[in-house]
């Protein structure tokens, strides 16, 4: 995956920093000397490319983190596969592709506004969310407002089925998506123990977190 300067600002919502611009070193895939590398690092991608002259840096996945996130969303979908129940589940992927996050279909089904997914973020954190960027950017903050109306309902469902984290409402102003999150401490260097059970809390927090959005979803 090849991309500009420019590219990565717009992902981050803010311009790179001179040093950026200036120095190869930045770019370096090293998280103790350049902070700024555990954003990729932590996705399971390395930069293997920089052409400063040009602004464009190449990123590749890393294939021992590669193998390991194929091996946990494609365990994750089996187990959601396995629980399916007439009217709970959403359309789910044949297999995963080896990257740090997972789709899991459109919600609502059969008019879709947005997506379930799970991914490894930043910060050694596995979050479970609800990704609205399926419209332009109006529509999208719109089905997100319109969520956040509903907010202490949406939170009081999810108390009740047992979820403990909290919810976080991200409206992200500075890109054409929003998201509703629920996170937990977890990277995929974990255990195989540690991954099964950060396995089990994703399959039942995605099922919840469904069921507690869906009565307000626009269709």
């Amino acid at each position: 995956m090849e991309i500009t300067f420019a590219q990565v600002e717009g992902i981050i919502g803010k311009a790179l920093p001179a040093s950026a611009r200036r120095h190869r070193s930045w770019w370096d895939n090293d998280w103790l000397s350049q902070v700024q590398s555990g954003f990729w690092l932590d996705a399971g991608l390395r930069d293997s490319h920089v052409d400063m002259g040009k602004e464009r840096v190449k990123f590749m996945l890393i294939p021992e983190r590669e193998e390991k996130y194929k091996a946990f969303f494609d365990a994750l979908l089996k187990d959601l596969r396995n629980r399916r129940k007439p009217g709970e589940m959403w359309a789910l992927p044949d297999g995963s592709r080896g990257r740090n996050f997972q789709k899991l279909g459109g919600l609502p089904i059969g008019s879709a506004v947005g997506d379930p997914s799970v991914s490894f973020a930043h910060r050694r954190r596995l979050r479970v969310e609800f990704y609205i960027g399926r419209g332009d950017e109006a529509k999208n903050k719109h089905v997100y407002d319109t969520l956040h109306t509903h907010r202490q309902e949406i939170e009081a469902r999810l108390r009740r089925a047992g979820v403990r984290e909290e919810v976080s409402w991200e409206r992200l102003d500075h890109r054409i998506a929003s998201r509703v999150a629920i996170y937990r401490q977890g990277s995929i260097e974990y255990s195989k123990l540690e991954l099964d059970r950060l396995r089990v809390w994703a399959v039942v927090t995605l099922v919840e977190l469904r069921n507690a959005l869906s009565p307000f979803l626009p269709r």
